[in-house]
């Protein structure tokens, strides 16, 4: 039997309270949508904990380091980003740099390219590296790659400053000397409300790194620096991919793989190769709630539906980093749906399913059990499955998988 940590829920008012949260030294975390039980509506729309901020620091190599103890006055308590990301400082995946000369031959030849950081993210890799000619600057996902010419341009005066931004989301540029944390963020206005979304940064040595994966880079807005927000005085032109490696896109003729189509036509959210995704198990929980799942490689994609709400997609990899919880045969983490308002225009349900990857070829069925609730089978579809629940919170879960014979191959126990 394997036990899932205890679940860590969002906040109850991240809307309008977050930023001022932050400021006064909120340390979190962000949440991996694993099951707010009360949320803002409309930040369902968008992406969960978008204005935390970290950094990672950690000594040359692989080995991340805690962030050291601090003394003096209250200060803002940032995340220690190795939490979220695959950091490395003076290091490139193994041909990441060819890669970025190839598609981009005016540059510098690649001998001439020393890795100074990178960071990999749900599907995403972004990387600095110093040349003769100044920084270069590079993002890669399994088919594309988008790179820089030389930057020499320094911070000339401004609190931080972009100098790099790819349509996958990815963001690069420079921080003053001291700078221990970082947000990039975006204000949209939804209805009645301003929703601020973004990306988490890696700072090291006044160099800063955003492996994207939700929003798009060419619109950010603002800055939070240690907790101050400042406004963004200019962003670059967003640098276009090359597609270097192609792959043949998924089907798109299924009733399953119009509606994963539909989702991905939002452009509000730079997914990494987004045509390659397939389409996965589909489930409508009830008139108000539905959720269609794709999948590419270790990424799970996640479309999820609320009737009066904005649409929101999740992309996760929960066989690497893992937002999700892994086990030996499916990754597994809670959903949420059917959310109600409140008088404080925020929203809240108590109603569960699971969602996960079915990460051992031998399993053909999942089923969850819960106290008082009957045994329910998940829909399960190209590597992805939805067990629809509703799993009451304050309830465990127990979750068998088997192969085709009836065998077990895993119990888990899902509980908060």
């Amino acid at each position: 039997m394997t036990d899932l940590p205890p679940f860590q829920p969002l906040p109850d008012h991240v809307r309008d309270k977050a930023r001022q949260e932050l400021v006064e030294g909120l340390d979190r975390k962000p949440p991996a949508w694993r099951g707010p039980l009360t949320i803002a509506a409309t930040v369902a729309a968008l992406a969960a904990g978008a204005v935390v901020t970290g950094q990672a620091i950690w000594s040359p190599g692989t080995t991340p380091l805690a962030t050291p103890p601090t003394s003096g006055p209250p200060q803002f308590q940032g995340l220690d980003m190795t939490e979220l990301y695959d950091i490395k400082r003076s290091f490139a995946p193994p041909g990441m740099a060819e890669r970025c000369a190839a598609a981009k031959p005016e540059n510098p030849p690649v001998a001439q390219w020393r890795p100074v950081l990178s960071v990999f993210s749900n599907g995403v890799t972004i990387a600095a590296f110093e040349v003769p000619a100044g920084r270069i600057f590079c993002t890669t996902t399994a088919t594309t790659a988008a790179v820089s010419a030389p930057v020499r341009q320094e911070l000339g005066g401004a609190p931080a400053r972009i100098l790099f931004a790819a349509p996958n989301g990815a963001i690069a540029g420079l921080v003053p000397p001291g700078v221990r944390h970082l947000g990039v963020n975006r204000s949209l206005p939804v209805g009645n409300h301003t929703i601020v979304s973004g990306g988490h940064a890696a700072v090291v040595d006044s160099l800063f790194l955003v492996p994207g994966g939700f929003s798009r880079a060419g619109d950010p807005s603002s800055f939070l620096i240690d907790g101050d927000e400042v406004p963004i005085a200019d962003v670059p032109a967003v640098t276009p991919p090359v597609v270097d490696r192609p792959q043949p896109p998924a089907e798109r003729t299924s009733e399953a793989g119009q509606r994963l189509q539909a989702c991905l036509a939002d452009q509000q959210f730079a997914v990494p190769d987004r045509d390659q995704f397939v389409a996965g198990a589909h489930v409508k929980f009830s008139e108000q709630s539905e959720v269609q799942l794709g999948r590419f490689g270790d990424l799970l994609l996640q479309c999820r539906y609320q009737a009066g709400q904005e649409l929101m997609m999740l992309v996760q990899d929960h066989v690497g980093a893992g937002e999700g919880q892994r086990y030996n045969t499916i990754s597994a983490e809670w959903y949420y749906f059917d959310f109600r308002a409140d008088e404080n225009g925020s929203s809240s349900s108590d109603k569960r399913a699971i969602v996960g990857q079915v990460l051992d070829q031998r399993a053909t069925s999942i089923t969850a059990t819960a106290p008082g609730l009957p045994e329910q089978s998940a829909v399960i579809s190209n590597g992805t499955y939805v067990l629809p629940g509703p799993v009451p919170p304050d309830t465990t879960a127990k979750i068998t998988v088997k192969d085709a014979s009836g065998a077990v191959l895993e119990e888990i126990s899902l509980r908060e």
